[in-house]
């Protein structure tokens, strides 16, 4: 049980690192890990709220973000007690613009990217402690305007994940409970325009920032259906600018 423990922190401190390009707020199936070679996909919708600090050396405001994501995630079994998964799908991005007259920000959908481990260093019968590590990226561009300029922007968004939860399993549903801590990063780009004439006026881009988000609870659960099929449910944060939700279908191998 020990080399387990130790092996997994590891496991868990080394995914953090290594997707740093790359997290998914969702943590989605934690009830168990799928068992050497046995994978799982699963359709997910994804809706993240997030208050974020804007960093530089004329702005240190806060904004609001939301953000939706349908992605596809693919699950494989290295062990008993850790699993690899890969996320591939689009996302989209909305901030609200706080300059009068402009409209808001609704970034068109792009591609998007992520991937992590889930590892469960303790097992008691069916019910078990797991950890998350995972990562997910995506770009997201659009423009606004008033009645004399448009602001075309590009958000290069980069989120990273770490989670610990209990799972617990009572007949057909899977329950579980966990924390996780949030850390994002990113690069905003922009070139202003006179809509009378088309003229480039300006280009600048600006960092973001936000790694000041305190821990943030999340109850999920999971639905076992006929045929390895699972129908899951996730909510997490505290308030509505705080809010993650996700929806999740899902089949395991049979082994």
């Amino acid at each position: 049980m020990t080399k387990r423990i130790v092996i997994g922190t590891f496991c868990l401190l080394v995914s953090v690192f290594v997707v740093r390009e790359g997290i998914a707020q969702s943590l989605g199936n934690v009830i168990g890990t799928e068992g050497q070679t046995a994978y799982r996909i699963a359709a997910e919708y994804n809706y993240i709220g997030r208050i974020v600090d804007e960093s530089g050396e004329t702005s240190g405001e806060k904004f609001e973000i939301a953000s939706h994501r349908f992605l596809i995630k693919g699950s494989y079994g290295l062990s008993d007690f850790a699993d690899l998964f890969l996320k591939l799908g689009a996302a989209n991005l909305k901030v609200p613009t706080k300059s009068p007259g402009f409209d808001d920000f609704n970034g068109d959908t792009h591609f998007a990217y992520g991937g992590g481990i889930k590892l469960r260093p303790m097992k008691m019968g069916k019910s078990g402690f797991f950890l998350i590590g995972q990562a997910v990226a995506f770009t997201s561009e659009g423009s606004v305007q008033d009645n004399h300029f448009r602001i075309n922007n590009k958000y290069e968004w980069r989120e990273y994940q770490s989670a610990l939860a209990f799972a617990s399993q009572i007949k057909r549903v899977n329950l579980y409970l966990g924390l996780e801590k949030i850390w994002l990063d990113g690069k905003h780009s922009w070139t202003s325009y006179l809509l009378s004439s088309n003229e480039a006026l300006a280009k600048d881009s600006q960092d973001f920032s936000d790694d000041q988000q305190s821990l943030r609870p999340v109850i999920g659960f999971d639905f076992q259906l006929p045929q390895n099929y699972s129908l899951s449910f996730e909510v997490g944060g505290i308030g509505k600018d705080e809010l993650t939700l996700m929806l999740g279908f899902s089949q395991k191998s049979l082994r």
